[in-house]
Parts: C-alpha cells; structure tokens; sequence
C-alpha cells in the first residue's frame, strides 16, 4: 500500500475505433490512446465507527475519473 485508504486503482484507456476502455494490446495502440479512466478505490481508516457499516467493516468507495488525452484528440 503506498497510500493510506487507496486500496486500488486501475487505469483503462480509450483507443479509436473501441467503444469501451480497456488495456492496449500494442504500442501501436498505446500511441493512439485518446483518453484515460482512472478508478480509484478507497477505503476508511477506522473500523466500526459509521452506522452505515453493518458488519463493522471499513466503508468502501470507487471513484472514477475520464481524462481526454488533449495531444490525442482529433
């Protein structure tokens, strides 16, 4: 873990012609990339301490971010 809370993050990307983000195959592909999704999944510090985590688990949430790559817009 290199950030507390940041459990995971993953980046996907948009390449021309896709109509879903996924990882490029080819550097081709990497080259062409338009935009970037980046998904972060964060959790709390402390265990039990909101009532809206039944279990006592630590609360979890996924934000995710689009970036249009400027340089690779049409």
């Amino acid at each position: 873990e290199m950030i507390e809370g940041v459990d995971n993050m993953r980046l996907s990307f948009l390449i021309p012609g896709n109509i879903a983000y996924g990882i490029p195959a080819t550097a081709a592909q990497w080259a062409s990339a338009s935009a970037v999704n980046i998904a972060l999944t964060l959790s709390g510090t402390e265990t039990g301490t909101r009532t809206d985590n039944v279990d006592g688990s630590r609360l979890q949430r996924t934000l995710n971010q689009t970036v249009s790559l400027r340089n690779r817009l049409p």
